[in-house]
């Protein structure tokens, strides 16, 4: 076993137990390489590759938390760049973006000696109608919000304008908060 995967299953064990600060250097540190790359292969706003390292780094930690990343066969950073790799791609196909350049992309980034395997989502879709349900739970403002940001693609200027909020910090912040009471929701309807 290398030193990165030790230090990979430091972080598993320890976030599993409940202690999240052993993430707080992996978010860090990993950032600035993930928005660097974000944009030279997507060209995606910074704004955007921020939400999404943010929904990311969320579902990693949720991968970690449910035991999926128990027996990781690639570094944890590998697995992170997969899961944002998945979020932007399917950011890009609500966008409409041609098949053709999808595998172009997947072509550089191979060329690159990037990571480009997605983990397996199947079982998140099972729970769809948990989420469902948990969405309607939410308050109207919570579901205006994701709503606006996840199905309609706005950014969060463009929120706080229409919802009438002070700025984009304020729903930013707000959006963590609906996000969080959503994944509660979530976690607390599902039997482990």
């Amino acid at each position: 076993m290398t030193i990165a995967n030790l230090i990979d299953k430091e972080i598993i064990d320890g976030v599993k137990q409940g202690n999240y600060k052993l993430l707080d250097g992996f978010y860090r540190d990993n950032k600035q390489t993930y928005l660097s790359w974000a944009y030279k292969y997507f060209k995606i706003s910074n704004e955007e590759s921020e939400d999404i390292y943010h929904d990311a780094f969320e579902a990693l930690v949720r991968q970690i938390i449910l035991g999926k990343l128990d027996n990781l066969q690639y570094t944890l950073k590998s697995y992170f760049f997969g899961i944002t790799k998945y979020l932007i791609l399917t950011k890009f196909r609500k966008k409409k973006v041609s098949n053709l350049e999808n595998k172009k992309l997947e072509l550089q980034m191979a060329l690159n000696g990037l990571q480009t395997t997605t983990p397996d989502f199947d079982e998140e879709d099972k729970r769809l109608k948990v989420i469902v349900e948990c969405i309607k739970s939410l308050s109207s403002g919570c579901q205006s919000i994701l709503n606006l940001f996840y199905n309609e693609d706005k950014s969060m200027k463009e929120i706080a304008v229409l919802l009438n909020y002070k700025n984009d910090d304020v729903v930013k912040a707000q959006k963590m908060r609906c996000a969080a009471d959503l994944r509660l929701c979530v976690k607390s309807n599902f039997n482990y």
